[in-house]
């Protein structure tokens, strides 16, 4: 079995990650410099290839990679992490951001550092989602999880059956 989490990074994706070990998946596949310079070098299919030995793909890149994935694993599972709105996101990156400044992954993923580009993030956070929820368009191998709206153990076991 395949999981992928195609939230972006401080929507709960390590919470989930940490959720499906406890469910027993113990194969995770997280970020990585090596990975995000690969994304940032086109280099998918070598991406691709990485992902094959592992129960659970999440973090950046991962999520942007969503649609090839799809292709590649159609029985696979696809979780949406989110969060309550896109502002709340945000000021998590900001956060995040004060003590890895500054990183690789918000250049390539956002095109800049959060501090002073707030429309920007917010935009590529509201795409990203908007786009994923589009392409899956309430397949049953797709569910969203927003752990600040109450989601949690019920709702991720059902999906999983």
């Amino acid at each position: 079995m395949k999981i992928f989490i195609v939230g972006l990074n401080k929507t709960g994706t390590k919470s989930i990650s940490r959720a499906l070990a406890i469910l027993g998946f113990s194969k995770r596949l997280s970020h990585n410099e090596k990975y995000i310079n690969l994304y940032h070098e086109n280099r998918y299919e070598e991406l691709l290839s990485k992902v094959d030995e592992y129960e659970v793909i999440e973090d950046l890149p991962w999520p942007m990679l969503y649609k090839e994935f799809d292709l590649k694993y159609p029985n696979a599972y696809f979780i949406l992490t989110i969060r309550k709105s896109a502002e709340i996101w945000y000021k998590s990156q900001l956060k995040h951001n004060k003590r890895v400044k500054p990183n690789i992954y918000n250049s390539v993923i956002y095109g800049s550092e959060p501090e002073d580009n707030e429309k920007l993030f917010i935009e590529k956070y509201d795409t990203h989602n908007n786009e994923v929820i589009s392409h899956f368009n309430n397949r049953k191998n797709f569910i969203v999880l927003n752990f600040e709206e109450g989601d949690g153990w019920q709702k991720l076991c059902k999906f999983l059956n």
